[in-house]
């Protein structure tokens, strides 16, 4: 994981300075950005989780350090289809000691429509699934559950086929079970739901 978190932010901050240097090579395009075949991304953000159930305890919502992974293809200049997967993990998140590990995060399928064909405004919606888990030494608790995502964002670009893409990204879990790692059922009627600020570096 950590090998993965290093990687990660090392590509953002190569997008992140090549940037500038990229923009200097930027030429007028009367058709627009072009939006074609295959694309994929690496992204960090923050997320504002809430959690609750019947019988949870009533918390206040946590924040979690995020990391988001996205690749699709193109439908039309407007219409994208991509998957995307996101997840972050705190220690003593909602009021649990230091000991236990909270992770949320999503796996989402979702269309990208960007009302203008010539624009970088897109708007986004899909279905989801919702993971919540909570980890103790060898014991785990986690909650599944099926729901809707829904979001935002604006690829400002830098040449034809590269642009950092800040974003608004909601996921509303529907009600589903905790189980443990036995599959024993410990909760019911959990939902989770997260709002997420990131920004993204995509290669179209």
């Amino acid at each position: 994981m950590r090998t993965f978190i290093r990687s990660t932010l090392v590509a953002l901050l190569l997008g992140a300075v090549t940037a500038p240097l990229m923009a200097q090579d930027i030429r007028a395009i009367s058709s627009g950005p072009e939006r074609a075949g295959f694309w994929w991304g690496l992204g960090l953000g923050v997320a504002q989780a809430d959690v609750k159930c019947p019988s949870c305890p009533n918390v206040d919502p946590e924040s979690f350090p995020m990391l988001d992974i996205h690749l699709g293809g193109t439908l039309s200049p407007r219409w994208t289809l991509g998957v995307q997967l996101t997840g972050g993990k705190k220690d003593g998140a909602f009021t649990n000691p230091s000991t236990v590990s909270s992770t949320v995060g999503d796996m989402n399928v979702s269309a990208y429509f960007y009302p203008s064909a010539s624009g970088n405004l897109w708007l986004q919606g899909g279905v989801t699934g919702a993971v919540y888990e909570e980890t103790a030494g060898s014991s785990k608790a986690t909650a599944v559950g099926g729901g809707l995502t829904l979001g935002g964002g604006y690829d400002f670009r830098f040449g034809r086929n590269t642009s950092i893409t800040p974003s608004l990204h909601g996921v509303f879990g529907g009600k589903t079970d905790v189980k443990d790692e036995n599959a024993a059922t410990l909760a019911t009627d959990f939902q989770m739901n997260f709002i997420q600020l990131g920004v993204s570096v995509i290669w179209h």
